[in-house]
């Protein structure tokens, strides 16, 4: 009977153990997945800025330009639908 109960409180602990490390997990998943929404936003809004500077730049040729080229011409990779 005392080993039973002593296994069945290791089992006990275990399962907690299991439990923290699964919330755990699911709380880095979570804000995983809110840096990468963030950063997606953040690529949304270079990519725009890119176009915007590039228009821009591409509007002023013969003038010299405010921004300068290796800035305007800097690749912003697109977004990834999720």
């Amino acid at each position: 009977m005392a080993a039973a109960q002593a296994e069945a409180t290791r089992a006990t602990e275990t399962l907690n153990a299991l439990q923290r490390s699964s919330a755990q997990a699911t709380n880095d998943l979570a804000a995983t997945r809110a840096l990468a929404q963030q950063l997606q936003g953040s690529n949304t809004v270079l990519a725009s800025e890119n176009y915007q500077l590039k228009t821009m730049l591409a509007r002023s040729v013969g003038t010299p330009a405010s921004v300068t080229p290796s800035v305007a011409a800097s690749p912003v990779p697109a977004t990834r639908p999720t």
